[in-house]
């Protein structure tokens, strides 16, 4: 009995001083965040991945907008759930490499459930984020443009009748790359293109800065002091010096330029000139630094990856849409007569062709089975074709 009280003992001493020292999203804290967005809509997300938004009405943005003298505005303030969800995420992955905080962003929201009761999605309120599974409920009227990032979803179900097709970004590759084998593959692919840009980010900053100060003492910009004052404190931070003026900056920007790209400057003025042009001046860099500068941006830009592509409104002919959501919805296969509407060839994963390739476009349905579906197909065309010249499809 003695050794067994010992154990236990020892057991939840352990225990404990786990729990101490246990991260933020520890196992044993199911609600990570929570909150409301607009009369009788709560929401809430789980250390498993699932945000989870319920009640009633629509989700509700809170924006404070500044006006200035002119009447022009400034949106100085704004919350949203995908906001208050983006901070969190940028306050668990400071410091971290890109590739980890990356990896962290799609494990922190894997599905999106907003239940049966919300009407409407504000433009962009979850497109931060990669979910695996989205659930959309029928009483949805109002789904705004890009309000959920669909890209990486392996299940996409809209309940609402509202909308004849999805409309969400899909999977899509550029013409002539080579598929990832599966989705996890993509994933991985796409981090490993998000880590090439925020290098290529960090490699060009120097440039960037030195561009900052040449506009500056050349009249082509006038900066206000408070900008001045940003900038010094941000570029001092980046390049690990303390500075309360450029000119100090300027050296360094120079030495660290060089050591990228293999130049050899020693001063703003090699780097920079000044030209009229019809437009007013512009600021015109060396042709050395602005080839490698364009071949480095070129390479990363041309990275065999996943790249996001919204059908709406004008998809673009140079790339190939691959299956990764299963959507439905009443009486619709949206996403495949979706891309078809839009020009853009659907496929799946192994080049096959999609599912409900043959749906018709007038009544969504697939005539390709017997004498009479086919000749109900054919008729449904000539109605398609006189709805859609009419713009009544």
């Amino acid at each position: 009995m003695k050794t067994l009280k010992t154990t236990l003992a020892l057991f939840l001493s352990l225990l404990l001083a786990f729990g101490a020292a246990a991260p933020a999203l520890a196992a044993g804290d199911d609600v990570v965040l929570s909150g409301t967005a607009g009369d009788g809509v709560t929401w809430q997300l789980t250390n498993d991945g699932v945000l989870t938004v319920s009640g009633s009405g629509p989700i509700v943005d809170k924006k404070e907008v500044e006006y200035d003298d002119d009447g022009s505005s400034t949106v100085t303030d704004f919350e949203s759930i995908g906001s208050l969800i983006y901070d969190y995420y940028c306050e668990q992955t400071a410091g971290m490499r890109v590739e980890d905080a990356e990896r962290a962003r799609f494990a922190l929201v894997r599905e999106i459930n907003v239940q049966e009761g919300i009407t409407a999605i504000p433009e962009d309120e979850f497109d931060s984020f990669y979910p695996r599974k989205i659930m959309l409920p029928s009483t949805l009227s109002d789904f705004g443009f890009r309000s959920i990032n669909a890209v990486f979803a392996e299940e996409v179900v809209v309940k609402s009748a509202a909308f004849p097709y999805a409309q969400f970004n899909v999977a899509a590759y550029r013409s002539g790359a080579q598929p990832y084998p599966d989705l996890d593959a993509a994933v991985e692919g796409y981090i490993a293109q998000q880590a090439a840009i925020d290098q290529f980010g960090r490699d060009t900053l120097p440039f960037e800065f030195l561009r900052f100060v040449y506009s500056i003492q050349s009249g082509a910009y006038e900066a206000e002091d408070e900008e001045i004052a940003e900038a010094i404190a941000f570029y001092s931070e980046a390049f690990g010096e303390e500075a309360d003026a450029f000119e100090t900056l300027v050296p360094t920007a120079i030495t660290l330029l060089n050591a990228r790209f293999g130049t050899a400057y020693s001063a703003l003025e090699q780097i920079f000139s000044l030209e009229e042009t019809e437009s007013g001046k512009e600021i015109v860099a060396d042709e050395t630094i602005e080839n490698l500068i364009d071949t480095e941006r070129e390479r990363v830009n041309n990275t065999d990856r996943l790249e996001p592509m919204t059908l709406y409104p004008d998809p673009q002919e140079e790339y190939v849409a691959y299956r990764w959501l299963t959507v439905t919805a009443p009486g619709k296969s949206c996403l495949a007569e979706n891309c078809r509407i839009a020009g853009v060839n659907f496929v799946n994963m192994d080049g096959s062709a999609a599912d409900g390739e043959n749906l018709c476009q007038f009544c969504g349905k697939d005539h390709s089975g017997s004498l009479w579906q086919k000749f109900v197909g054919f008729l449904h065309r000539i109605l398609y074709f006189f709805a859609h010249l009419f713009g009544l499809k």
